[in-house]
């Protein structure tokens, strides 16, 4: 009721996975107030081979819930809210290719058709998210001071695209338009 009209798709999307394959099948036949601080620590430990984010994620969809409990009466204490209780996942720590691949890459950008050119130097030389790139129309260019202004981003719902903003404030920017 509060919540789905702010959420975007794709965060809904991801929200929907956790809950029905990690948080539901964990507490599964508990009631809200049978849930302790102790079980929401044993929970954030059997995900700890997870990566970092999707814990954090679950934690805060956990807090949510319970702090709504307790604002709507149905508890007197949310047990996400101990001092205690901490997190442990996987940081993946994502790497950029390695010079040789870009080089060899760029090397045979004239290989493709013109289109699939453009697109792939945009992700090389640019550093853009697909949707980004995708998400891009002539009058982000400003061919003058040689600047591409993200505003934009596509993301996909059902296989449709979306057309809508990027994925946080910080992703409206400014990139230097590379000379090739």
């Amino acid at each position: 009721l509060y919540k789905l009209p702010k959420l975007r798709h794709t965060t809904l999307k991801t929200y929907r996975n956790l809950i029905d394959n990690h948080i539901l099948p964990a507490f599964k036949g508990l009631r809200l107030e049978d849930i302790k601080t102790n079980m929401i620590q044993q929970f954030y430990q059997s995900k700890s081979a997870m990566a970092l984010s999707s814990v954090k994620q679950m934690s805060k969809i956990l807090h949510q819930v319970f702090a709504l409990a307790v604002e709507d009466g149905h508890m007197r204490f949310n047990p996400t809210e101990s001092k205690r209780l901490f997190i442990k996942g996987t940081e993946k720590k994502r790497n950029a290719l390695p010079d040789a691949a870009v080089r060899e890459i760029m090397k045979d950008l004239y290989l493709l058709e013109s289109s699939d050119r453009v697109l792939l130097a945009l992700f090389l030389y640019t550093g853009m998210r697909r949707g980004e790139v995708l998400g891009l129309r002539w009058e982000n260019i400003d061919w003058k001071r040689r600047l591409i202004f993200v505003e934009q981003a596509v993301t996909f719902q059902n296989n449709k695209p979306i057309l809508g903003d990027p994925k946080s404030e910080a992703g409206k920017r400014s990139i230097p338009l590379d000379e090739r």
